[in-house]
């Protein structure tokens, strides 16, 4: 049979409940933001070094849509290493979400 509890403690159960959802959120949001500073800061290596020659011919107010697969090709170990700890804070931000 299931335990029974009284009132209050059923109420301090669901608290403690919405406080722990709270702050995996919370979590989950600093997870994403940390990995979109992170894909920012990548883009601007990436333009500054292995794609340099490519962005001074672009035209001024271009607008491109980079991926990691892209910062990925471009063979720069730095980049790489960036590359993948975005694609593993991503990854991680969806498993929290999941369970």
């Amino acid at each position: 049979m299931g335990e029974i509890i009284g009132i209050a403690a059923a109420h301090e159960l669901h608290k403690a409940s919405e406080l722990y959802q709270a702050q995996l959120d919370e979590a989950v949001e600093t997870l994403e933001a940390t990995a979109e500073a992170l894909f920012t800061n990548a883009v601007n290596l990436a333009v500054n070094g292995p794609w340099r020659d490519w962005d001074k011919s672009q035209p001024v107010g271009a607008k491109m849509e980079f991926t990691l697969k892209a910062l990925a090709d471009t063979k720069d170990g730095r980049l790489t290493m960036l590359v993948n700890a975005i694609a593993q804070l991503r990854e991680l931000a969806g498993a929290l979400q999941q369970k």
